[in-house]
């Protein structure tokens, strides 16, 4: 119930500030890294099978209209993700469909995966995702461009797939927005969920809608991308102060919203 708070106060923020993006969604894919590191996340809940997506054992139940409807279950794997952190944001490669995405080795085949861009506000909490193939060709693209250089030693320019986006699909605003790499590449395996959107509608018919999609993140922290509005959603593993986020009831003044930390996942050197 904690958790399903901090993503509803995060719901709110989303709604007052209108974030929508557009996609494209016609992926390729190659290799993304250049010399990315392996690492292992493991969080409770796990597929029991590795690799395989997973449900629960009986579909959810809802009753409508005095029947009982069978709504969808979250859709549970682990998957291999390449991550990369910068300035105000994240670039995700991540598989280009269920059958890719639950994954623990990916192959990197041309087509099999995509670039996910978060471009997160300046409370860091919520922003504007967008979604490209991953184009890269090491034949005939540039590892990095001589023509971008970091302001400082602790920044970089990203390489390969995320800098070909980076670099020629973002508009300068945006790339100003995310601003550059803090870090290296890193490709690791991770928990990934969806959950089915969708409504009852009169009928007591259960109509599909666009759901959303969960990774937890090497440093054990949360990100939610949600395909209907195009928005993400990063939820720190430490407490948020909510006093800098959402204004502090009347009743209560001066206190804090604290809500309980999400799990964190535990990286081992694979």
């Amino acid at each position: 119930m904690i958790r399903m708070a901090r993503i509803f106060a995060i719901f709110v923020l989303l709604l007052g500030a209108g974030l929508l993006a557009s996609c494209n969604q016609q992926p390729t894919a190659d290799t993304p890294t250049d010399q990315p590191y392996y690492v292992l996340i493991t969080t409770t809940p796990a597929p029991t099978e590795a690799g395989n997506p997973q449900e629960t054992a009986e579909p959810t139940e809802q009753e409508s209209n005095g029947l009982m409807i069978q709504l969808p279950n979250p859709y549970i794997c682990k998957s291999e993700i390449v991550e990369q952190t910068f300035e105000n944001g994240f670039m995700l490669w991540v598989g280009v469909a269920p059958d890719y995405r639950c994954l623990e080795l990916q192959p990197f085949e041309v087509g099999s995966g995509e670039i996910w861009v978060a471009i997160l506000d300046s409370n860091g909490l919520v922003g504007k995702w967008m979604i490209f193939p991953d184009v890269f060709d090491e034949s005939i693209d540039m590892v990095r461009d001589p023509d971008y250089v970091p302001p400082s030693d602790d920044l970089y320019q990203p390489t390969r797939g995320f800098g070909k986006v980076w670099r020629e699909n973002l508009t300068e605003q945006q790339r100003q927005q995310l601003g550059w790499a803090t870090a290296s590449e890193f490709k690791y395996a991770t928990f990934y969920r969806f959950d089915s959107g969708g409504f009852i509608n009169t009928d007591g018919e259960y109509i599909a809608r666009p759901g959303m999609h969960r990774f937890i993140l090497l440093n054990g922290d949360e990100i939610i991308f949600d395909d209907h509005t195009r928005a993400v959603f990063y939820l720190p593993a430490d407490p948020i102060d909510w006093d800098d986020i959402l204004p502090v009831p009347t009743s209560t003044p001066g206190s804090t919203l604290t809500p309980t930390p999400t799990p964190t996942g535990e990286a081992v050197d694979g």
